[in-house]
Order: structure tokens, then sequence, then C-alpha cells
């Protein structure tokens, strides 16, 4: 199991250098943002994110999914250039075919979802940088499927850059305002996607072949209402907010959930970059389960403390990365952050669905979750504004996971270890606890103060026998091959 993990980790630790740099662009750029942005504006560019996600979905069927299954379903390479090249074409045919439908309705569009016409030209101009930003997410999808996580990150790497600059560009020098941002990405998506595309369809050759995207639509479509689900199981709050508050509380629970969403930046997205692949392969092993099993422990282990982390830290994260106008984010944090465990856990407890094709069950038990969370916003929104949608949103997010899980095992068991799942939450109870008794203090003591609080955490686990002799023994095993690799490199010839 070393062997699995050894890869595993390599992969993921590749994929999370190029991904948390991507992401983050979004992230390190909060001061700019939050500075030359009004919360409305905030609020606005949110809105319009939350729209082309639906949009998305319906622009790529799913291809995304279908890549990383059909890819690996060839042997031949010849077989494999033709499934990725046909993806390219598809992702293209129905972006344009989106675009060119939702044109002659975006005033009506832009007053359903911001509330005025005014916004309709920066609504398009939203769109169509969507559809460049979308079909370079799918060639990145493509890296990601044939393995090859170093250009992966080196793509990712300079795209931050470039995206870094051009953000500075249009909304500090320019002052373009919300339209500034879209500019950034359109501009951006545009180089890097003609770039990409012609180095794939300089290896794969340029080849559409419809038997095959028929089997890759017929899987990838089942992913289509699992997609929106998660629309609505993370995001339709923005809209309630809109309607029972005002488009400022949507900025400011954006910024909120942004923080929050640090731990799916850091944890979730690296690892479900390789995770998604790897998991068909290591189905092939006579210790699949067992890996699946104790992956997940793992997994769950990195989300629970860097989610604690976020919670403690939530009001002083704000304080440095935005401006006072946005200090009222801070109160969703602590739980958005522990929502964000029970949404990244559906990436290790529907294995069971992946493996037996049964994504259909993956869709039903997220539309659940949804309508769930629907209810429970049109409950808590109106009465208790943005907490009530963080509480909705925990709530919900708990649910899809445990529906998610008990669908999975059902079709194909895995030996979970949820005795020790409970031992971690367990182990969260005093650290938070210390941290409520806190007293007001300067902006770095309550860094450091808070940061010795979250200590208590691991060494709870490592003091209460969290970890097994195996694993002890397993850790060292890890720790030294890197420590001789290490030596190898700094040894003279």
């Amino acid at each position: 199991m070393i062997k699995e993990f050894r890869t595993l980790g390599k992969h993921a630790l590749i994929y999370g250098a190029g991904f948390v740099l991507a992401r983050a662009v979004g992230f390190l750029l909060l001061p700019l943002y939050t500075r030359y942005l009004t919360p409305e504006d905030y609020g606005a560019i949110e809105l319009l994110d939350l729209t082309g996600f639906v949009l998305a979905t319906f622009m790529t069927f799913g291809m995304d999914q279908a890549v990383m299954k059909y890819y690996h379903a060839w042997s031949d390479q010849s077989d494999r250039n033709r499934v990725l090249s046909t993806s390219i074409h598809f992702s293209v045919i129905g972006g344009l075919a989106t675009i060119l439908l939702v044109a002659p309705f975006k005033e009506l569009i832009a007053t359903y979802v911001l509330g005025s016409s005014k916004y309709s030209d920066l609504l398009y101009l939203s769109f169509v940088t969507l559809f460049v930003a979308n079909l370079h997410k799918q060639e990145k999808t493509i890296l990601r499927a044939q393995h090859r996580s170093t250009l992966f990150t080196w793509v990712s790497v300079l795209y931050a850059a470039v995206a870094i600059g051009f953000n500075i560009y249009f909304l500090a020098w320019r002052g373009q305002g919300a339209a500034g941002i879209f500019y950034s990405t359109l501009v951006t998506s545009t180089l890097f996607t003609v770039y990409l595309t012609w180095l794939i369809f300089k290896q794969t050759g340029i080849a559409f072949d419809v038997p095959k995207l028929r089997e890759m639509v017929k899987y990838g479509i089942y992913f289509m209402p699992a997609g929106l689900a998660s629309f609505v199981l993370n995001w339709a709050d923005r809209y309630f907010l809109r309607a029972y508050d005002t488009i400022e509380a949507v900025g400011l629970y954006a910024l909120g959930y942004k923080i929050s969403m640090i731990v799916v930046l850091l944890i979730a997205v690296p690892f479900n970059q390789i995770w998604h692949s790897y998991i068909f392969e290591v189905e092939k092993q006579d210790n699949a389960r067992e890996v699946y099993a104790r992956v997940a422990t793992y997994f769950l282990g990195f989300l629970t403390a860097v989610s604690l982390g976020i919670a403690v830290l939530g009001r002083e994260i704000v304080i440095i990365m935005a401006a006072p106008s946005f200090a009222g984010a801070a109160q969703v944090v602590p739980v958005l952050a522990a929502a964000m465990i029970f949404f990244c856990a559906d990436n290790v407890f529907q294995v069971g669905l992946l493996i037996k094709g049964h994504s259909n069950r993956l869709s039903s038990a997220r539309w659940v979750a949804a309508v769930l969370n629907i209810l429970l916003n049109w409950l808590l929104i109106p009465r208790y504004g943005m907490m009530g949608a963080a509480v909705a949103t925990l709530l919900s997010f708990i649910t899809s996971a445990v529906l998610i899980g008990y669908r999975a095992q059902k079709v194909y068991f895995v030996p979970f270890e949820y005795r020790r799942y409970a031992h971690m939450a367990a182990a969260t109870v005093v650290p938070l606890g210390a941290c409520l008794l806190l007293p007001e203090m300067q902006l770095w003591a309550a860094v450091l103060a808070k940061f010795c609080c979250w200590l208590i955490f691991p060494l709870t686990l490592l003091g209460t026998r969290f970890f097994s002799r195996a694993e002890w023994a397993g850790m060292q095993q890890l720790l030294a091959g890197i420590e001789w690799r290490a030596w190898r490199r700094r040894a003279p010839a």
C-alpha cells in the first residue's frame, strides 16, 4: 500500500502546486478586489460566475469526466488520441452553441439574476469569457488524463502569473471595475487555450470520432444532473440572499465562502486531479478496497486539520486580506469551514458509484440534498441572513455526504474507518472551545494564540493513539525514502 500512497501523493503534490497557483489568483488578489470593488460589485461578479457555472454544465455534457474514463478504456494510442481530439471539438461546438442561444436573452437573464438589465453587457461578457475558460479547462483535463503533471503545473504557474498581471492592469490601471475581472480572464484564457490546442493537436492529430463521442456523451451526460445539484448545494443561497437581503450581502457572503474554500483549494482540488483517474487503476489490485478506505481516512484527516485552522483564524484572515467594508464576512467562516469537510468527503465516499458506473445514483443523492438546501434557504435566510445561508449549506452538505456514502456502499462495499472519523471530530472540540475563551487582542497576538489552540488538534491525535504502529512504520518508511533521495541529490558525483 505504501507504493500506492507514494504514487498518489507524488502526482497530488505536483497537481496541487499547479492548482493552488491557478486557483489562488482570486484569493491572492482579494486585497486588490476589495479596494477597487464595492461589496455590490463583488456580489454581481459572484452571481455572474454562478450563472456561468450552470451554462458550463450544458456546454460540456460531463466531457471532462468522460475523458478521464475513456482515455484509459483504450490501450491503443491512436484510439486514445481520437478520444482527446474529439473531446476538444465537442467542447468548441457545445460552447459556441450555448453562447449563441443565450445572446437574445441577456437582458432578461440580467434582470432575473442581478435585479437590473443594466448588467446585461457585463453578463454577456462573462458568458464569452466562460466559453474560452471552459475550453482551457477541458484541455487541462486532457493533461491530467495523460498524467502530464509537470506540463500541467507549468501551464498553471504561467497562467497565474499572467492573470495577476492582467487583473492589475484592467482593475487598478484602467479602472474598469467588475468588467476588468472578466477582461483579464478572457485574455489570459485565450492565450493559453491557443497554445494548448496547438500542443494537443500536434500530438493527437485532428479527428472527430462520432462513435467514441456517442459513448462519451452517454457516460458524461449523467454527470449533468449531478453538476446542477452541486450548483444548487453550493450556490443557490446567493440568489436567496439577493432576493431576501441585498446584493451587498451576497458580496460579503461570497468573500466568507471563498475564504472557507481554502481547504478545497489546498487539499481537495489537487487530490481530485489524480484520484478520479487513479481509482480505476487501483480497482484492478487485490487490496483495492483497503486502499480506498485508508486514503479516505488520511484525506478526511487533512481536510479536518485545514478546516479547523480556517475556522479559528477566519476573522484574522478577513482583516488581513480584505478592506474594512468587508469585515462582516468573518461571521460565516467557521460554519462554512465545517461544511467544506462534508462537501469534499463526497470525493472518497462516491468511489463505489464511479467504479460500478452508477453516476445516476450520484445525481439523485445530490438532488435530495439540493432540494433540502432550497427549503432551508427559504426558511432560514429571510430570518437570519448570511448565517442562515451558512447553516443551510452545512446541513445540506452533511446530507449529501451521508446519502452518497450509503448508496455507494450498497453497490461496492469499502471498509471505511468510521470510528476514526469520530475520533478526529472529537479532537476538534478542545481547540474550538479554547479559541472561544480568548480575550480581544492585537492582530499578531490573536494569530499566534489561535495557532497555539489549533496545535491542540494534532497533539490530541498523537496523544490518543490515532495512528497505528503499522502507520507509524509506513510514515517512517516514506520519510526515509524522501531523506535518501535528498541525500543523493546533495552528494557529489
